[in-house]
């Protein structure tokens, strides 16, 4: 990620770590330029680690690479689980858990991330794969507020990820 969206992966790692006593976050410092398979921010507590893909968008759909979601089902262990956040302008963001690959018996060559990510993803955000472009993508709309709690009425990034990688 560049410019804008390293800032959210620095914002976002500072706050959880400030946020929350007994628990560490730091932005990755090869994500994005795929050297090696990289999450873009890591959150540590006693208990459970996390790696975290993050995205941030303005559009009213977006569109996130299977290699992205595949780097993640790399760095996936018995110890650290795999998430991705993405933070729609005036809506709480989603965050989506991926399942434990020992859950199911299976190592990584089998699973289609973009399958296993769509699962997880509530249908208001219309979920789909398209594979047009260079890459497969798990594309995602933004919902209404209908459907979905708006900013102002949900929780930020920094409080979602709290939630469910701490337990806050």
């Amino acid at each position: 990620m560049a410019g804008k969206g390293r800032r959210f992966e620095h914002e976002v790692a500072n706050g959880v770590t400030r946020d929350n006593e007994g628990v560490v976050a730091w932005p990755v410092g090869y994500s994005g330029n795929n050297a090696v398979p990289c999450p873009d921010v890591v959150v540590l507590s006693s208990s459970r680690g996390t790696a975290l893909e993050l995205k941030k968008t303005r559009q009213d759909t977006f569109g996130i690479p299977r290699s992205d979601l595949q780097q993640l089902l790399e760095v996936q262990t018995n110890y650290l689980d795999v998430a991705l956040l993405i933070d729609f302008a005036n809506r709480e963001p989603l965050y989506v858990k991926f399942p434990s690959l020992s859950e199911f018996g299976l190592d990584d060559s089998g699973v289609d991330p973009i399958e296993n990510f769509h699962l997880s993803i509530p249908d208001c955000f219309d979920p789909r794969r398209t594979d047009g472009g260079e890459e497969p993508t798990l594309r995602l709309s933004k919902p209404s507020t209908d459907e979905w709690p708006s900013a102002r009425s949900g929780v930020d990034a920094v409080e979602k990820i709290a939630d469910e990688t701490v337990g806050v």
